[in-house]
């Protein structure tokens, strides 16, 4: 056990949880691409609709963990110590998501320093979603629509846009996708790409997007931020410690696996909002209570 580890909660300190861990973050990459792999397999190997829906679903999870904990690390220089990896090392997690690493921070950046604002790229989405809306059903937003496809038209005119009018968002995707597309084309498996990787960029990864995000500020009652703990949140939803959100907006150079371990360490739970599960997020979700610093719609 390390000597931070052992230590008491009463002498921690925030600069105990900075250490970045290079060959522990590389392994998390390494991980979530070799299930997505799995998952490829098992859907080719079985030939079964079921397979291959959960299948998607799953490679959707795995999708979340590249933008939303390693993607979303390396704009935080959370994941390797020399600097330059986590920003020139995105082919690995953002662009096969057709994002950038210059993209991302720019927005997540405005995310922590204009949180409840207009500006605010998670009350942006909020709104697109239609969760300021008046005589919203929530049943609808939370268990059926995230199934139709939703978001999908948002997420296509996106990357339209940015290949159209910004010439390094264009070079950027060019530089991984047309190797890509080639080696597909050479080998005969455009169709796998289509139905392993496109489908669930358009089905699965925007409902757990939508799912994560929401759970993370919408409504929340105490501070500004919620921790959503529960089967579903730790392994697919906000997996790899993302569900431990109140930790990293008071300090957002801790890395991914240290989360937990800070929030036990520097944070009580009268600080943040938290939800036990799915269903407990669902009702919070639904709650009667206004959104903090609601913007006006």
């Amino acid at each position: 056990m390390s000597a931070t580890a052992a230590m008491p909660a009463v002498h921690a300190r925030p600069r105990d949880f900075l250490d970045r861990n290079g060959p522990l973050s590389f392994g998390l990459i390494l991980f979530n691409w070799a299930v997505v792999a799995v998952c490829i397999l098992a859907g080719e190997f079985f030939q079964h609709p079921l397979v291959y829906i959960l299948s998607v679903w799953l490679i959707g999870t795995r999708m979340v963990a590249l933008a939303e904990v390693i993607g979303h690390d390396s704009v935080h220089y959370n994941l390797f110590q020399r600097r330059g990896l986590n920003r020139w090392l995105d082919f690995m997690w953002f662009l096969p998501l057709f994002e950038t690493w210059e993209g991302y921070r720019e927005a997540h950046q405005r995310h922590h320093n204009e949180l409840f604002t207009e500006n605010d790229p998670a009350v942006q989405d909020y709104k697109r979603w239609g969760l300021f809306e008046p005589g919203r059903n929530y049943f609808w937003l939370w268990f059926i629509r995230p199934f139709l496809f939703f978001d999908t038209p948002y997420l296509v005119k996106s990357v339209v846009h940015g290949l159209f009018t910004d010439r390094l968002y264009a070079l950027r995707m060019a530089s991984l996708w047309v190797p890509v597309l080639i080696i597909c084309a050479l080998t005969n498996t455009l169709d796998i790409l289509f139905y392993y990787w496109i489908i669930p960029y358009l089905w699965s990864y925007p409902a757990l997007i939508f799912w994560s995000e929401t759970g993370e500020h919408y409504k929340t009652t105490t501070g500004q931020t919620r921790n959503t703990l529960g089967f579903l949140e730790r392994f697919f939803i906000s997996p790899h410690n993302d569900r431990y959100h109140a930790i990293h907006h008071r300090y957002a150079s801790i890395p991914w696996f240290n989360l937990k371990r800070a929030t036990d360490a520097l944070m009580e739970p009268v600080e943040y909002t938290r939800s036990s599960g799915f269903l407990d997020l669902y009702r919070q979700f639904k709650a009667d209570v206004p959104f903090l610093n609601r913007p006006s719609t």
